[in-house]
């Protein structure tokens, strides 16, 4: 008989963001194991229940989400408003309203099949407050929390009264009540106090989305160009397109084209847009679709965080899609990229054009092969990561992974 497991994460259905994508995948592993719950934030403008890959899907909307949402523009502004002025003076921000629904959720589903075991998603942190809330109510309940963004960070929004100190603390004391605390690679090796706030803390890797079958590459682009394609959200701080933009535009191939399917700095992209013909801007595309383009691509461009916590989940789908990776950084994913068959970091401004000229000359049409992929990250594969979850959610499994 299945054991029943709880998900709190944040948006999932009907269209998931990374980390909502993120938690899919990991769920994709224990679905011969449990049946599963999943409590999460909506991405429609409307609640949901749905049944979705044999998982229990509860969508759920705060009033004001709904509203900046679904309402008029002057009802949308308000909302949105608000949403700002919670996030400067409650702990949990704009999104406090999650716990409290998701608490409940969580209790009625609870009465109605009681859960073996709850996983928490973060962010956001709401979903942790909520998994401790019902912990403290149901010591019997196995919480295991999995933090792949913390919650104190540099560049968050933050209550007016609450230092980053302070913040670190608050987040800390909800993490050490978890049974197990996950921690991506990336937070478990840049936080150390958060590390130290649960004796049972593990490292838990991304998992490796299904590496794509180079036989069914398909033809989004104009043959005859070198096609170098990035998808993704660009931030000011912590995500600057300057300098890619910049070395691309230096470089003197007429051939080559930048294919930019992005959502951010839409000034310094128009800017350099303007100024040169081959970079080519596109509308954001499904998640499905944007599967279809990478495989089309000859190239693969990525721009690192500028905090060492936040991995893109977004290289992995590179990864999985067999191209060559161009990385524009100060090194943070300098470890990830080595084991790839065909990866540059560029991370000198000055010795940039000259370092991507002879790596897209090089590597233009070059052939990666599925087995290459799954060899050289093992550790990120499937079998590698179920073995870490179903541990980590099993009682049994306390001493059985460090």
């Amino acid at each position: 008989m299945k054991k029943h497991l709880a998900v709190l994460c944040g948006v999932y259905f009907p269209s998931p963001s990374p980390t909502g994508l993120c938690t899919k995948r990991y769920l994709s592993l224990l679905r011969d194991s449990y049946d599963i719950d999943v409590i999460c934030i909506s991405s429609a403008d409307l609640p949901a229940e749905a049944e979705k890959d044999g998982i229990r899907v509860h969508a759920l909307l705060g009033r004001r989400m709904q509203t900046e949402r679904r309402g008029s523009s002057l009802n949308r502004a308000a909302a949105h408003a608000a949403g700002v002025l919670q996030m400067r003076t409650r702990v949990l921000g704009n999104l406090a309203w999650f716990r409290d629904q998701a608490l409940a959720r969580l209790k009625d589903l609870h009465r109605e099949c009681p859960f073996d075991a709850v996983f928490s998603v973060c962010s956001p942190f709401a979903a942790h407050c909520a998994a401790k809330a019902f912990k403290q109510e149901n010591p019997n309940v196995r919480w295991c929390a999995y933090t792949v963004d913390p919650y104190a960070a540099d560049g968050r929004i933050r209550p007016l009264r609450y230092s980053m100190k302070r913040l670190a603390a608050y987040e800390r004391s909800v993490c050490a009540c978890a049974d197990v605390l996950l921690l991506s690679e990336e937070v478990f090796a840049a936080r150390a106090d958060l590390r130290g706030s649960n004796p049972d803390c593990r490292r838990l890797p991304y998992l490796l989305p299904e590496v794509s079958d180079t036989a069914l590459q398909n033809n989004e682009f104009a043959s005859g160009h070198i096609n170098c394609v990035y998808a993704g959200r660009f931030y000011p701080k912590l995500r600057d397109p300057e300098p890619m933009l910049a070395a691309f535009h230096a470089l003197s191939d007429p051939h080559i084209r930048l294919h930019l399917y992005s959502v951010g700095c839409e000034d310094s992209v128009k800017k350099y847009a303007a100024l040169d013909s081959r970079l080519v801007l596109h509308e954001p595309v499904s998640h499905a679709k944007i599967g279809e383009i990478y495989r089309s691509a000859d190239f693969l461009v990525n721009v690192e965080n500028s905090l060492p916590e936040f991995l893109p989940s977004k290289l992995f789908e590179y990864i999985a899609a067999c191209r060559p990776i161009i990385s524009f950084g100060s090194g943070q994913s300098k470890e990830l990229l080595a084991k790839h068959p065909a990866a540059l970091l560029v991370s000198n401004a000055e010795d940039a054009q000259k370092s991507l000229q002879i790596f897209l000359n090089a590597n233009c049409g070059k052939e990666i092969s599925t087995a290459e992929i799954e060899s050289s990250y093992r550790r990120h594969g499937r079998e590698s990561i179920r073995s870490i979850l179903e541990h980590a959610l099993s009682e049994d499994g306390d001493a059985a992974l460090p």
